[in-house]
């Protein structure tokens, strides 16, 4: 893996709008929509597929690490797997943090007493935060 920017930008830079791997998959009661924000736009849907594609591949390199300690591969093999894992999981932070900032911004919603949430059809509604906890996690950003 190249560096984190690196492989952020080709993954990015790669997406075809027209073929998308990932679409939000977000389930939202219709009693619970606070109001309907609008559809998410082409940024947001591009870092998406980043995120999620890094979430694949962090997934599989945990198996793989797992399969080869059972195999008692040697120390570079597992060093290498626990370093994609790291790189990995930092590209998934990255992106993660970009596409709640666009989104955010797209619908101008940097502040409030909501959490955002991205259904399917890439739609994008707001409705209220039932905690008083910052919750973050793909599909949904609750902040105060």
């Amino acid at each position: 893996m190249n560096g984190i920017t690196d492989t952020f930008m080709q993954r990015y830079l790669s997406v075809d709008l027209t073929a998308l791997e990932y679409v939000p998959d977000g389930k939202v009661e219709e009693s619970e929509v606070e109001s309907v924000l609008g559809v998410a736009n082409d940024k947001a849907k591009k870092v998406y597929q980043v995120l999620r594609w890094a979430t694949d591949g962090y997934n599989e390199a945990v198996r793989l690490l797992g399969l080869e300690e059972e195999k008692n591969s040697s120390g570079d093999v597992i060093e290498a797997i626990r370093k994609e894992i790291c790189q990995l999981d930092d590209l998934y932070k990255a992106a993660e943090i970009l596409f709640w900032a666009e989104v955010k911004d797209q619908f101008n919603k940097w502040f409030g007493d909501e959490c955002i949430v991205i259904k399917e059809g890439w739609q994008v509604v707001s409705k209220p935060k039932t905690s008083g906890i910052n919750i973050v996690f793909l599909g949904e950003n609750c902040f105060s």
